[in-house]
């Protein structure tokens, strides 16, 4: 037996136990510390805005913009629906702000009379929030298709 003294009062009593112990895994040092694995969603979501932007002539252009942020942004739908918020607010920000304050110039907007002024600004409100929720939903799509078929395209 051992006296008092000479053993640890926490720690383990006999040899078996020190060899059961479980030791820390050291990881290999990487040459980028803290290298993100995936893009951001607002990175994704600049890039669907860029396709959204470039795809303008079709009808639906802001939702296959939104289609592929999703898809980019992996296979959580929530963030899929993020990154799709962002593909449609670049879109808004590239097409639709520039096209209506470009048209205001031709109109002459402080010239109109009988409230006109509030139906533009109800056309430009909704063409924001309908450019901008299309693509939220066109990245829930993009997420879904994803999950469904796999991170195929997702890591370029």
């Amino acid at each position: 037996m051992s006296s008092p003294e000479t053993s640890p009062p926490d720690g383990p009593k006999g040899t078996d136990e020190m060899e059961h112990a479980v030791k820390p895994v050291e990881q290999a040092p990487s040459s980028e510390p803290n290298a993100p694995e995936t893009r951001p969603a607002t990175m994704n979501g600049l890039l669907g805005g860029l396709v959204a932007v470039f795809a303008s002539f079709l009808t639906f252009s802001v939702l296959l913009g939104g289609i592929v942020a999703g898809y980019l942004e992996g296979a959580d739908r929530e963030d899929g629906i993020m990154a799709g918020l962002y593909a449609g607010f670049v879109y808004a920000a590239l097409i639709v702000l520039p096209l209506v304050l470009g048209l205001g110039s031709v109109v002459g907007v402080g010239e109109l009379v009988g409230g006109l002024e509030f139906v533009d600004g109800g056309l430009i409100l909704f063409m924001v929030f309908y450019s901008t929720f299309a693509g939220g939903f066109g990245g829930w799509v993009g997420a879904y298709l994803n999950a469904e078929f796999g991170d195929v395209f997702g890591r370029l």
